[in-house]
């Protein structure tokens, strides 16, 4: 068990440096980059330095669901990943984007290494987003494959309801992506289209590639 957990803890790390060395090559070349407009005010949004940390939390989520993801899962994730990061770099190489990073100065610790990291470049679509919207989605193909539909049965307000684990979870897990994409905003890393196509590049490969989930 023990073996399996590291050879799993492997497989992720590696493929998360794998499929980021192409996006920080793009992200540092020397591209003339197009600003966005924005849209629902969302220049609006307060720069919360803090936030940081859930913005940088997909990387835990990667691994919790290289752990808990089913072989078949695992390998389709990474599968699936590799388009999803191709269709992203394609992208970045044809319409380069840049968020106006200048204009929200910070002096929060943990978001100034990562600004060091990571230039304003590649907004366009929010890779951060496509993988916590990825993550999401294969940790709950795992779920409702590896447990039963056991429900807890539990009185609120004198009514009896049912509670199920795996629901649970899942909702869990979602809610932790929704917090991720929130962050993109508040650490002012992306758009708001940056996240709404950040989406949708993953709604398009999962539809697309369905006979393999």
């Amino acid at each position: 068990m023990k073996n399996n957990t590291i050879y799993r803890l492997v497989i992720v790390l590696v493929t998360f440096c794998i499929f980021y060395v192409p996006y920080l090559a793009i992200n540092h070349l020397p591209l003339q980059r197009h600003t966005i407009p924005y849209i629902f005010h969302e220049e609006e949004i307060p720069l919360l330095g803090w936030s940081a940390w859930i913005y940088m939390s997909v990387f835990v989520q990667g691994v919790v669901c290289g752990i808990f993801a089913t072989p078949k899962v695992l390998s389709n994730t990474v599968f699936l990943g590799a388009i999803i990061v191709g269709i992203h770099c394609l992208i970045f190489l044809i319409y380069p984007t840049e968020y106006p990073r200048a204009d929200y100065p910070s002096d929060d610790f943990v978001l100034g290494i990562f600004r060091c990291v990571d230039t304003p470049a590649n907004c366009l679509p929010s890779l951060h987003v496509s993988a916590t919207t990825l993550f999401a989605f294969a940790f709950s193909q795992s779920i409702n494959s590896k447990m039963n539909n056991i429900a807890l049965e539990a009185r609120i307000l004198g009514f009896k309801i049912k509670i199920y684990r795996n629901k649970i979870l899942i909702f869990s897990v979602y809610f932790w992506s929704v917090l991720i994409m929130v962050s993109t905003l508040t650490t002012k890393q992306h758009y708001l289209l940056d996240v709404f196509s950040g989406v949708l590049v993953v709604a398009l490969v999962l539809i697309k590639y369905k006979k393999y989930l």
